[in-house]
């Protein structure tokens, strides 16, 4: 089952073709930033799609399960 898409900001900071245009804002280096999302596509709360047309591009999507953990990051912020 495929989730939805993330909103654009997202999808571009977790594309790692974009990312040298998009970190400027992150509070994190390029490494750490491929690091996390492998971390989150082992978890099974991200998915990652490799495009590989004429230059390679990867996208990341969260997936349904990542969704269900909603609730519970509400209940932990709102504690």
């Amino acid at each position: 089952m495929r989730s939805s898409r993330l909103p654009a900001p997202e999808r571009q900071v977790a594309r790692p073709s974009g990312r040298r245009r998009t970190q400027i804002g992150l509070p994190m280096t390029q490494h750490m930033l491929t690091a996390r999302l492998r971390e989150l596509h082992a978890d099974w709360l991200v998915s990652r799609t490799v495009h590989a047309k004429v230059s390679l591009r990867v996208e990341y999507e969260i997936t349904a399960q990542a969704c269900r953990l909603d609730p519970m990051k509400e209940a932990s912020q709102a504690w």
